[in-house]
């Protein structure tokens, strides 16, 4: 690095997320003075690292970094950062130009807002409630405002307009951009990002098949980023009748690997750009020819978040493959529809090979938890979340000693949410004295132990941040094909 001129080095670290720089700088403390270089920490862009959990975010951009350099602000999801700490490092961004802060302490409060006088582009997240006599007095002050983006969280149990919303909006009639999605081009000419196929109306048929293969297929979606779909379009119509046993026994399929002329093979060598798949099972087929269509997810070597629903016979088998194929997995997210005690033991034996995997999502209605947990020890302590939810809790070993062990080995772990909905008050209690205990006072460290979730009685007590991990809400957008 040393023998490299200033102006490539700058050249090159200008490519580099802002949490690389970090780890850059660390390895190379003699080259800390970057981080001073307009060029370098323009854009400073931090959504979404839970990393930092533990480290003074604001203060080493105040020290490190030259704040009147920064033109372009990400802190989404860092909702443990107090807001008096956010404002003063604001005020301190002289040439500040766009703040991108969803899911933090920030808002549209009074006090808020005094700090985005200088702002062009605004993405915060606001409660309903929030849009109070202060906030619509201080909209006035927003005349630097070009684009903005709001993410309302509902909160009354009356959901009808907020009054003071519309005044909100009055005062700021200058907006050039406000955050709406509206395609009203023609479908041939469209180069998809977003592809959802997983509509109310169940549509099995072949018909449907084929034409959904045939987009997927296509050179519009080439590009495409995320993928929503139901196990139907795994349909394998020309593979061979399999033999089944004819009695009362349950025959399980398992995964072939190595097929022959599938029909989505060709779809998953089209969508390389591909970074997020969601599949979701159909009532309608589950037979071999859908079964043997998972395998095929590890050719989408670029994969970050798979969504998986796991049919009856699927017994898992293809997991290992996925994982050492598809290095770049961060987000696993797993619901088994029935019992299916095949495809977790496969599940705890492959989770060794999901060498990226930071947050994970389970659902089953019996969890082997010492033997989830030890599988889980085995990741190089990259897991950040972890979101469990079962009827029951079964141990092999000792009931306490896994949560004990796993917690010592983890702790980078922001996030550690376990559902239990035939839990005893006792096991709850036991669980959660031992997580707690490892919490150790820091703010963005959330651990629970419940018999169950009910986001609506009351105000939900996790930050927003962790909703999309709990709730499983879908990433991918749905577009009306009836529009066109």
């Amino acid at each position: 690095m040393d023998q490299l001129p200033n102006e490539i080095l700058i050249k090159i670290l200008g490519y580099l997320r802002s949490m690389d720089l970090v780890h850059f700088c660390q390895a190379y403390e003699h080259l800390e003075y970057f981080l001073s270089d307009k060029g370098v920490i323009r854009n400073s862009k931090w959504s979404r690292e839970f990393e930092l959990h533990h480290f003074n975010l604001c203060q080493f951009i105040s020290t490190k970094m030259n704040p009147s350099h920064i033109r372009t602000l990400n802190i989404t999801c860092l909702y443990w950062i107090p807001a008096n700490e956010l404002r003063k490092l604001i005020r301190k961004m002289e040439n500040l130009q766009e703040l991108i802060a969803i899911d933090t302490k920030l808002g549209l409060r009074e006090n808020d807002i005094m700090e985005y006088l200088k702002l062009r582009k605004l993405a915060v997240s606001v409660e309903d409630d929030h849009f109070g006599h202060g906030t619509v007095a201080a909209s006035k002050h927003l005349k630097a405002l070009k684009s903005l983006y709001l993410k309302i969280i509902l909160k009354k149990e009356d959901h009808r307009e907020v009054s003071g919303m519309r005044l909100f909006f009055c005062n700021i009639k200058h907006l050039e951009e406000l955050w709406l999605l509206n395609l009203n081009h023609e479908v041939t000419k469209i180069n998809f990002e977003d592809l959802n196929f997983c509509h109310t109306v169940l549509l099995c048929n072949s018909k449907y098949v084929d034409a959904a293969l045939q987009i997927l297929q296509s050179e519009n979606s080439k590009g495409l980023k995320r993928l929503n779909f139901r196990s139907c379009l795994f349909q394998n119509f020309l593979s061979p009748p399999s033999k089944e046993n004819t009695g009362f026994k349950r025959v399980r399929y398992g995964v072939k690997t190595g097929l022959v002329d599938h029909p989505f093979e060709k779809v998953a060598r089209n969508l390389k750009k591909l970074r997020e798949i969601e599949i979701f099972t159909c009532r309608e087929c589950s037979g071999n020819g859908v079964i043997s269509g998972y395998p095929l997810i590890g050719i989408f070597e670029n994969l970050q978040k798979l969504t998986l629903e796991i049919p009856l016979l699927l017994d898992g088998a293809f997991l290992k493959e996925v994982f050492m194929k598809c290095q770049k997995i961060e987000w696993l997210s797993l619901k088994c529809i029935a019992q299916n005690e095949k495809f977790m033991i496969n599940l705890c034996q492959n989770l060794k090979y999901s060498a990226a995997l930071k947050h994970l999502r389970l659902e089953h209605n019996e969890i082997v938890i010492d033997k989830l947990l030890t599988s889980l020890t085995q990741i190089d302590k990259k897991l950040l979340r972890i979101f469990l939810e079962c009827e029951n809790l079964r141990f092999t070993y000792a009931e306490i000693e896994p949560f004990t062990f796993f917690m010592e080995n983890n702790p980078q772990l922001i996030f550690f949410f376990l559902v239990i909905r035939k839990s005893t008050s006792k096991q709850i209690s036991d669980i959660q004295k031992i997580i707690h205990g490892f919490k150790r006072g820091n703010p963005a460290k959330i651990f629970y132990v419940k018999k169950e979730i009910d986001p609506f009685a009351g105000v939900f007590p996790i930050p927003n941040a962790h909703h999309d991990l709990i709730f499983n809400r879908t990433r991918v957008s749905v577009i009306n094909f009836d529009e066109f």
